[in-house]
């Protein structure tokens, strides 16, 4: 994966520059701006990309849980099109109901909401999400200097 510093990415770093000079030039008590919030941040979110995209392990591993959320996805929509018969199906419901605004907010979109959110209940019950969600706590805390509620808000 080649990679080549552009104008693009200037202009993504000045206009990065430009909205942190507007914030702390529009806040209230410039004196008291959480630089080391703002700047930790940025750094975690360039630390957090870099890893990602850079290592080639790792990407491995988010094509991997790519292709999980593509599976849970079509499972689910499988799953709404056999409840809902053809108002589940996108392709279906657009050919039958020609001129119709797909997807269908309540056949579509809200049943993979539910199977996310049944997911992360289950995995909150066996500990898995309140394990990470330390370990990002963790994190944020080191990097910001911010603690408990407020690193996960």
């Amino acid at each position: 994966m080649g990679y080549e510093w552009g104008w693009d990415n200037a202009r993504a770093l000045i206009g990065i520059a430009m909205i942190y000079g507007l914030a702390w030039a529009w806040s209230e008590k410039r004196s008291l701006f959480p630089w080391k919030v703002v700047l930790g941040a940025t750094a975690l979110q360039f630390a957090f990309a870099l890893i990602l995209f850079g290592v080639p392990f790792v990407r491995g591993i988010l094509f991997h849980a790519n292709d999980v959320v593509d599976g849970l996805q079509n499972a689910t929509r499988a799953g709404t099109s056999f409840v809902f018969g053809y108002v589940g199906d996108n392709q279906a419901a657009g050919q039958l109901m020609e001129g119709s605004p797909p997807p269908l907010f309540f056949f579509q979109i809200l049943p993979i909401v539910i199977v996310v959110a049944s997911l992360s209940a289950i995995l909150w019950h066996w500990r898995i999400l309140r394990w990470v969600t330390n370990g990002f706590a963790v994190v944020f805390r080191r990097a910001m200097g911010l603690g408990g509620a407020t690193s996960l808000a």
